[in-house]
């Protein structure tokens, strides 16, 4: 095998000691099968990589969905929806050459809809109020979990709807599905 391949920010093989020895690149940042959110930044990290002869290293970023990412050791870069293999290759001052890969998987954010309350809604204090976002989806068509959050009483509950019995006082609702996707 030529060149040793670093996946995750781990080097696997090598000596460290021939002077003719070829670059070795290594991915610290993203690790393999990490999930992100799409149209977030995300972080390409390969400050691992480096020459053994102590030369100047150029290191090119690419997708296998969104073709050339970049140049540089990091590179920040928005992806779009779907499996990447994200590829970084060295390239030493003497033309030889290593590449690292790590898998990871864009997805569309879910969508919050809260069909109840509506906006400028007024209620008495003595009134049970109906929250309902269970038209939100997941453009994946996988399952959400659910956050209500009140300005005054904090956290309401977990469910797709539920009714609550909030304090006086003007109220902001915030309802959240979400899955766990990194830059949301």
């Amino acid at each position: 095998m030529l060149g040793d391949v670093g996946i995750g920010g781990t080097l696997l093989g090598g000596d460290g000691g021939d002077p003719d020895e070829k670059p070795r690149a290594v991915i610290a940042g993203p690790a393999s099968d990490d999930v992100y959110a799409a149209g977030r930044d995300i972080l390409l990290d390969g400050t691992g990589s480096r020459d053994p002869d102590g030369g100047e290293l150029v290191c090119m970023w690419s997708s296998s969905l969104d073709g050339h990412l970049g140049i540089g050791m990091v590179a920040e870069v928005i992806l779009t929806a779907g499996f990447h293999t994200i590829t970084l290759r060295v390239l030493d001052d003497e033309g030889d050459q290593d590449e690292a890969v790590t898998l990871l998987e864009v997805k569309d954010p879910p969508v919050a809809v809260i069909s109840s309350p509506l906006p400028d809604t007024l209620y008495y204090t003595t009134q049970a109020v109906y929250l309902d976002g269970g038209n939100s989806t997941s453009p994946s068509g996988g399952s959400l979990s659910w956050l209500w959050n009140s300005s005054i009483d904090g956290s309401l509950g977990y469910d797709p709807a539920l009714t609550a019995e909030l304090s006086e006082g003007v109220v902001t609702i915030e309802g959240r599905n979400f899955k766990r996707l990194r830059g949301m």
